[in-house]
């Protein structure tokens, strides 16, 4: 009968030890699950942090598209008007040279 209770006794130290281990182990996981869930919501701010600035660049870049387009536009209208110019004088002396000639 000793010996019965002294097995017994045996196997429930070994269960114990064994739940003791297990329970480690769950606590490493529940540990390793909250650290997982912080990462999580770090890298979720960060997510929403970047589309935020990407946002603000995209703003900023479409901005700068509409100016250098209004900005060619203008060079544009310049270049034409400089070509206008730079075309009357040597209309008029083509024009007074042949009024020149019919006096």
């Amino acid at each position: 009968m000793q010996k019965s209770k002294l097995e017994l006794g045996e196997t429930k130290l070994k269960n114990a030890e064994e739940k003791e281990k297990l329970f480690g182990e769950m606590q490493k996981l529940a540990d390793a699950l909250l650290q997982s869930r912080e990462q999580i919501k770090d890298a979720k701010e960060t997510e929403l942090s970047l589309q935020k600035m990407v946002q603000g660049y995209e703003e900023k870049f479409n901005g700068l598209q509409k100016a250098l387009k209004d900005t060619n536009g203008s060079y544009e209208d310049f270049k034409s008007e400089m070509n206008k110019v730079n075309l009357q004088p040597s209309l008029e002396k083509d024009g007074c040279v042949s009024l020149r000639a019919h006096q």
